[in-house]
């Protein structure tokens, strides 16, 4: 997410659902292998977050208890991954990423695409081993799930 308040965001979803509305969040976590204090874990981190781009790099537990601060029963909560890991679709795709990346550029240089796409397919080139170590160690998914309900009024 790219949220600098995520308990500000919670809220504010809170007061616009209907009650007994629902709502899925599909985002980014970071989970309990990751430890901050290790520096390796922290390059791949920075790494990663050039491959997807995300903002702040909250633990799942951290979100289910903004949700909860901000009224809402969670219905649940889980990693959506296949198997709970991503790594083998990103690897299958590494492969390509050159290739695909000479396209955007020629995409990119007559117009087609915006100038800034080569730069995210660079970034891919670069860093998406680290993305695929962070997933294969359980540091961090892409595809946590949250179902919410608002309770009725």
């Amino acid at each position: 997410t790219y949220a600098i308040d995520l308990r500000a965001v919670m809220a504010e979803v809170f007061r616009v659902l209907k009650p007994g509305g629902r709502v899925c969040i599909l985002d980014a976590v970071m989970l309990d292998a990751f430890h901050k204090e290790d520096a390796e874990h922290r390059k791949l981190l920075q790494e990663t977050r050039e491959v997807i781009g995300m903002g702040g790099y909250w633990h799942h537990l951290f979100w289910s208890r903004c949700m909860e601060k901000a009224g809402f029963e969670i219905v649940s909560s889980e990693d959506a991954s296949i198997n709970k890991h991503q790594y083998p679709l990103i690897q299958k795709a590494m492969s390509e990423y050159g290739y695909i990346g000479k396209v955007v550029d020629w995409l990119a240089y007559f117009g087609l695409l915006p100038k800034y796409f080569p730069v995210i397919m660079e970034r891919f080139n670069l860093y998406a081993s680290s993305f695929v170590q962070m997933d294969k160690l359980g540091m961090i998914t892409s595809s946590w799930k949250f179902v919410l309900r608002k309770p009725e009024a």
